[in-house]
């Protein structure tokens, strides 16, 4: 059950780093104000979390 959440949240965490990398790099969308420095550590972070959590490990 572990590994199902965990590749939720990697799932999560991928989709989010992809949104802010289209948001600086090819469009900005009007949601998209402000700094991106807060979603772009809970993108880092999820990424980690998840990728531990589906390989077994202990985050």
């Amino acid at each position: 059950m572990r590994r199902v959440f965990g590749a939720l949240i990697l799932l999560m965490g991928i989709s989010l780093a992809a949104w802010i990398g289209y948001n600086l790099l090819i469009e900005r969308q009007p949601e998209a104000t402000g700094s991106p420095l807060p979603a772009m550590i809970l993108s880092i972070a999820f990424i980690f979390v998840g990728g531990r959590w589906v390989l077994n490990k202990s985050a």
